[in-house]
C-alpha cells in the first residue's frame, strides 16, 4: 500500500501508528491489531502483504483473519469488511 509521494512518478509505503515496530502485542493491543488488519484487508492487500506491513508471519495474520471472520459471523473476506463497517470498527 501506497501514498503519492512529493515527487512526480514516487511513491512511499503508509506507516500505520504501531505497525511494524517488531513488538510484541500486549494486552489491550489485540483489538486494536484486529482493527487494523480489517482496515488493510478492506483495502485489498493480502495476507501477505498485511504481515510484511505489520511484520507479523503470514500465518499470524492468517488466524487473526479466520478469528475476526468468525466474530463477524462473514464468509468471505469482502463481507468482513461490510460487517466490521456495519459494527463500527472501520
Amino acid at each position: 500500500m501506497f501514498a503519492p509521494s512529493a515527487g512526480p512518478g514516487r511513491a512511499v509505503p503508509l506507516r500505520f501508528s504501531g505497525a511494524g515496530t517488531g513488538q510484541p502485542k500486549t494486552a489491550g493491543q489485540g483489538e486494536d491489531l484486529d482493527r487494523l488488519i480489517l482496515k488493510l484487508l478492506a483495502v485489498g492487500l493480502t495476507d501477505r502483504a498485511v504481515a510484511r506491513q505489520l511484520n507479523l508471519s503470514r500465518r499470524t495474520v492468517q488466524r487473526h483473519v479466520a478469528t475476526l471472520m468468525t466474530r463477524l459471523g462473514a464468509r468471505t473476506r469482502l463481507r468482513a469488511g461490510v460487517q466490521g463497517i456495519r459494527q463500527g470498527w472501520l
